[in-house]
This record gives C-alpha cells, sequence and structure tokens, in this order.
C-alpha cells in the first residue's frame, strides 16, 4: 500500500499531458464570424448577471447573517468579507 502511495505521488508531480488539436471548419467565414465569441446571447447574459450578481450577494449575506446569528460580530463581518471576496472572484467570460 506505501508502494501505491510513493507511486500515486510520484505520478502527481508529473506535467500534464497538453495535445494540441486542430479543428478545421468546412466553411471559414462561419468561423471567422465569431472572434470573440458568444454571438448575440453575450450582451443579455452579462446583463442578466450584472443584476443578478448583487441580489445573490444581499441573499448570501442575509443567509450568512442569520447563520452567525448567536456568534461574536468579528466571525459575521469576517463571513460577509467571505462571501462578497467569493461574489467578487466569479467571472463570467
Amino acid at each position: 500500500m506505501t508502494v501505491a502511495a510513493i507511486i500515486g505521488w510520484i505520478l502527481s508531480r508529473l506535467p500534464a499531458r497538453k495535445q494540441k488539436i486542430y479543428i478545421r471548419a468546412s466553411d471559414p467565414i462561419k468561423s471567422e464570424k465569431r472572434p470573440g465569441g458568444g454571438g448575440l446571447l453575450r450582451p443579455v447574459w452579462n446583463g442578466g448577471w450584472a443584476i443578478t450578481k448583487p441580489l445573490l450577494a444581499a441573499y448570501l449575506t442575509k443567509k450568512i447573517a442569520e447563520k452567525a446569528k448567536f456568534q461574536d460580530a468579528n466571525s459575521i463581518a469576517d463571513a460577509i468579507r467571505w462571501a462578497t471576496a467569493f461574489l467578487r472572484g466569479i467571472k463570467i467570460e
């Protein structure tokens, strides 16, 4: 069992295998239409996320505050800071 653990540890340290795969479209004009990706729904998605993100932050803050009601004030502030940092870290591209 120790040998298996050592082998697993050694294999985990190896670099990931990376192989480039090139895909060619049958129609080159269609492949050039979306250089940034997303198409027409991207602005709709971004606008929806811009509205949803503050609502989600407020909801999570409220729930965390309810859960931490019986704890001291520092833990509530830390929980709110964590939730805010978590939501700021989410980026949809």
